[in-house]
Parts: structure tokens; C-alpha cells; sequence
């Protein structure tokens, strides 16, 4: 256990492979929704994203750097990356 998750952990601390590290989430979910919502027309749009440990960190920064008033709330931060 200690193998892999202190090493990933000091990685996405690590101000040099933080953004690579967030853009490539970022990336992969927004491929996955584009995916699903080509290939099955009853997709809405709705996700629910389950994430643990070290993910749920990632997750959790990619959200907060969200443009909110798009998705019809006013809290608003202006972030370096934004999911789909």
C-alpha cells in the first residue's frame, strides 16, 4: 500500500505535475461524456462522479475551479480548467 499511494500523493503536491495531473483528469472525464453522449441520445447531460481517497482530492479541485454561473449558480472563480 505504501508503494503507491505516498509516491502519488507527493506527485499531485508537487506544483510541477499538479496541473499535468488535473488537465489529464479533465481530459479523460470530458472524453467520457462526450462518449456517452454521442453514443446513447437519451443522455442528459447528468453525471454523478465517485472518486476515493487521492481521486476524490483531484475531483474535488477540479469542481471548485468550475465556472458556477454556467450551471445557474453565482459563486464564481475563474479556473485554469474546466470540465465539459
Amino acid at each position: 500500500m505504501f508503494d503507491y499511494t505516498v509516491p502519488d500523493n507527493l506527485a499531485y503536491l508537487n506544483p510541477r505535475f499538479r496541473p499535468r495531473i488535473l488537465e489529464t483528469v479533465m481530459l479523460q472525464m470530458n472524453m467520457i461524456v462526450t462518449k456517452l453522449a454521442l453514443e446513447e441520445p437519451r443522455f442528459k447531460g447528468k453525471v454523478s462522479i465517485i472518486a476515493h481517497s487521492l481521486g476524490t482530492v483531484i475531483t474535488y479541485d477540479l469542481l471548485s475551479r468550475q465556472h458556477w454561473e454556467n450551471f445557474g449558480y453565482s459563486q464564481a472563480e475563474d479556473p485554469a480548467l474546466e470540465l465539459v
